[in-house]
């Protein structure tokens, strides 16, 4: 993803993600996401996501919160994203449906602009975090079959996300 293109999905995605404030009580696993209990979205940092790892400790309306947060820092800081931040967003945003255990589908707290970013994101993710993180260009040099099957994986969970965004 070229620069001027992160730039205007981070222009969307601060413009089209106003989430109203979420008490701590309604964020999901507090032993887990705890760090984020007295947080705006806006105020999560690329260190709070890459300790959390995954959004699949937050409730339905949790994730619906604190995506724009993973999505920022993910795009604002590629070179700088734990490798298993991004696997975990990657999964969770293909499969959060099938891992909670609620009955509400979090696609459908998701205006359709959103939804669209969302896939947006994803579309381009692959380029982003395969090509251009130094972790994950510095770990296919050190494991190159290992890692080539982990970003074989990578990409079909990609394709999954994209799959259950675009429907």
């Amino acid at each position: 993803m070229l620069k001027g293109k992160r730039d205007i999905l981070i222009q969307k995605i601060k413009k089209h993600f106003k989430n109203p404030v979420l008490r701590a009580k309604d964020i999901g696993d507090l032993s887990e996401v705890g760090r984020f209990a007295d947080k705006s979205w806006q105020e999560v940092s690329i260190e709070d996501i890459n300790v959390t790892y995954s959004l699949f400790f937050f409730s339905p309306r949790g994730f619906h919160y604190f995506l724009p947060a993973f999505l920022l820092n993910a795009l604002s800081n590629p070179e700088k994203i734990n490798p298993m931040t991004i696997e975990g967003l990657i999964r969770d945003l293909g499969a959060f449906d099938n891992f909670n255990h609620s009955s509400t589908s979090v696609k459908k707290l998701f205006t359709k602009q959103q939804q669209k970013i969302i896939l947006e994101f994803l579309t381009e993710a692959d380029y982003l975090f395969i090509y251009i993180n130094p972790s994950l260009k510095q770990m296919t040099i050190r494991g190159k079959n290992y890692w080539e099957r982990r970003n074989s994986e990578l990409r079909d969970l990609l394709d999954a996300a994209r799959d259950y965004w675009s429907n």
